[in-house]
């Protein structure tokens, strides 16, 4: 006689994919967090403005100006670069709000300007320094 014979049922190997989700949400969510702190950002305070007239930005505060020439103007006197920051303090002592406007001209490099923001970096008593540009219409 014959014997019959049973089929085992063998377990079937699985891949478990939790774990290996479970990292990457966790990588996931570790790179959402940290990369906003990893970025440099400059915070430059703009005057405010709620109509489109002309407004002098000068008026309290302390203008510096670079023309395509590499002059340098503080409150529209010149000045060389070596007198910068003390034309600057002269100004902010007069200036009520103690903020920094500088400004350059569209061919002026921008080394120039960061080499402008440099200068006047030392300087006691400045609350803000911002960099101005033309609106476009």
């Amino acid at each position: 006689m014959y014997r019959r014979r049973r089929k085992i049922a063998l377990p079937q190997p699985e891949i478990t994919l939790t774990a290996l989700i479970d990292t990457a949400f966790t990588l996931l969510i570790i790179f959402m967090v940290t990369t906003p702190l990893m970025q440099n950002s400059l915070k430059i305070s703009l005057p405010e403005t709620k109509n489109t007239s002309k407004t002098n930005l000068a008026a309290d505060n302390v203008l510096i100006s670079v023309d395509k020439n590499k002059l340098f103007f503080v409150n529209d006197h010149k000045v060389t670069e070596a007198n910068l920051a003390q034309a600057v303090t002269k100004a902010l002592a007069k200036s009520k709000d103690k903020i920094v406007i500088v400004q350059g001209d569209k061919d002026v490099v921008y080394k120039d300007i960061i080499r402008v923001v440099d200068l006047i970096n030392g300087v006691p008593g400045i609350k803000h320094v911002a960099l101005a540009a033309k609106r476009s219409v």
